[in-house]
């Protein structure tokens, strides 16, 4: 029996206008307005639509969102909702990596423990940054919550000619997690931020003389 099967349709979650809920198939996608295409998998569903986006955040978050507001592009669920990854896109302009030279993983996150919320008492990589030789950097990190929460939190950036997809989603645990969960996600944000191909012309590769240099 197939997930969809198990699933239920009749479910509001599921009726926000998810693409890949029947007839599923594993297939290169456009991510509006990006100039860029990344995989969906036969397990995944999708939005790529801002209306249907809205109301996705909407039915999160519980409030009304502006749609004017809305900085993703591209929603990618797993059926089974292990995990809700958000894609977004900034047109910043080409991103030097001259910077990401200057700073080891302990930089950054002395950094971040040291402008972190006060709901916050202790912030950690699960997964430290690095830069591939294609213009990605994925990471993640734990966070401690005052309250005894623990959550861990995701992302990817992917360096493109014009601007930056950024990647990301959390999940929850209890700070005893094992390697096979820190492995599971760890290939989630690879996987999906490796399979994100921006269109002939506009890789990071791809810069000319004149174009915008981002100050990011």
């Amino acid at each position: 029996i197939s997930i969809a099967n198990e699933i239920n349709l009749e479910d509001p979650f599921y009726k926000l206008g998810w693409k890949n809920l029947q007839n599923s198939k594993t297939s290169i996608v456009i991510i509006p307005n990006t100039n860029a295409t990344l995989e969906v998998l036969e397990s995944e569903i999708y939005l790529d639509q801002k209306e249907n986006i809205k109301n996705y955040l909407e039915y999160n978050k519980g409030a009304e969102v502006n749609i004017d507001d809305i900085d993703e592009v591209f929603i990618i669920v797993d059926k089974e909702k292990f995990y809700e990854v958000e894609i977004s896109y900034s047109d910043t302009g080409y991103v030097s990596s001259d910077r990401f030279k200057n700073f080891t993983p302990k930089d950054i996150m002395n950094t971040i423990k040291q402008n972190k919320p006060e709901s916050v008492s202790d912030i950690n990589w699960v997964l430290e940054p690095g830069l591939s030789e294609e213009k990605i950097s994925t990471y993640g990190y734990r966070i401690d919550w005052m309250d005894g929460d623990v959550s861990y939190e995701y992302e990817g950036i992917v360096l493109g000619r014009n601007g930056y997809l950024k990647i990301t989603f959390a999940t929850n645990g209890d700070g005893n997690e094992s390697e096979d969960f820190f492995d599971y996600y760890n290939s989630i944000i690879n996987g999906v931020s490796d399979s994100i191909v921006f269109n002939e012309g506009f890789s990071y590769t791809d810069l000319i003389i004149d174009d915008y240099q981002s100050v990011y």
